[in-house]
């Protein structure tokens, strides 16, 4: 049930709430898998302002789970030196492991009830959002096939500042929809609800 309403796609109000640090702290699922984002990497906002949330991955296109762990983690970590706003990270994300589609419908979303206390807390901290993706599981996932994959993924944000201090932003839970690219056969996020 859960992977057919995201194949059919889904309203962005629910993921605007998140984003907006409205979303509900999720108990912490089984994980597999780890992916974590280096410390240095270039923003999604401001060109040529370095990013201390690191936005850069090491990633492996041609695999399903590697493409939306990175995916998750780019979409949760911003900057407030550098980026707009949490919008942002998203933004890009969509556009470096997202589709056509997904990329042009994130181009063109606007937040509109403002960015959130995460935001305001981590700009009082002069600080940025660190994330982490581990994959997890909504119990029977579907079977993968050549050209579609489903993941589940929990991100675990932490405001971070330049001391070093990390304050826990709560977690971000995902079911993540890809399909096999055109493009060298990459897997590309099609769909993405947070939960």
């Amino acid at each position: 049930m859960m992977w057919k309403r995201i194949a059919s796609g889904v309203a962005m109000v629910a993921l605007a709430a998140g984003l907006a640090g409205c979303s509900q702290a999720t108990p912490a699922p089984a994980a597999s898998s780890t992916f974590a984002a280096p410390a240095s990497g270039i923003s999604a906002g401001t060109p040529g302002v370095p990013s201390r949330a690191g936005l850069q991955f090491s990633v492996d296109r041609g695999d399903a789970t590697s493409t939306a762990l990175a995916w998750a983690t780019a979409q949760g970590q911003w900057d407030t030196r550098s980026d707009a706003g949490p919008v942002a990270s998203i933004k890009q994300a969509a556009t470096v492991y997202g589709t056509d589609a997904f990329a042009a419908k994130w181009a063109a979303f606007e937040q509109g009830s403002g960015p959130g206390i995460e935001w305001y807390d981590a700009l009082d901290a002069d600080g940025w959002m660190k994330a982490e993706a581990t994959q997890t599981r909504f119990g029977a996932d579907p079977a993968d096939t050549s050209s579609k994959a489903y993941r589940a993924v929990q991100v675990d944000r932490w405001i971070t500042d330049d001391s070093g201090s990390m304050t826990s932003a709560g977690q971000q839970v995902w079911a993540v929809s890809l399909t096999r690219g055109t493009v060298l056969g990459q897997w590309e996020i099609e769909e993405a609800t947070q939960q």
